[in-house]
């Protein structure tokens, strides 16, 4: 999913003028959750003998969370004011850019959920 959101955003950059900020979302929150996932899985491999992977996994953890907090500051107030047949409208969006943006904000959003409990087992466990 990181790759495709990395894609996705990468190929329609300049497809949604009504909000540009969705396609370099899609972007970074690719490259975040890229990063978050080779650090649990460092952390899960290499345990208590490589420590930085659990302290690179809350990092993630934090910049994912701050990420996506700004990120819906940002986009969710324009959702409502996009137009998606008229390309040529100030307000237009491509449909594969909003809902690719749909399916990366719940993703995440999951993400982080799962990883908090992961973070709270390995810290406070």
């Amino acid at each position: 999913m990181s790759l495709s959101c990395i894609t996705i955003g990468l190929h329609h950059l300049y497809d949604c003028p009504g909000q540009n900020k969705i396609p370099v979302y899609l972007i970074t929150i690719g490259v975040f959750m890229l990063a978050t996932m080779v650090s649990w899985f460092g952390a899960e491999f290499f345990g208590d003998y490589f420590l930085c992977c659990n302290n690179l996994l809350l990092l993630f953890l934090l910049v994912d969370v701050i990420w996506l907090t700004c990120v819906t500051m940002w986009t969710v107030s324009y959702m409502d004011k996009l137009s998606f047949t008229n390309p040529a409208s100030a307000s237009y969006c491509s449909k594969t850019v909003y809902f690719a943006f749909l399916f990366a904000f719940g993703a995440p959003s999951a993400l982080i959920f799962l990883m908090s409990l992961y973070i709270c087992y390995l810290y406070c466990h």
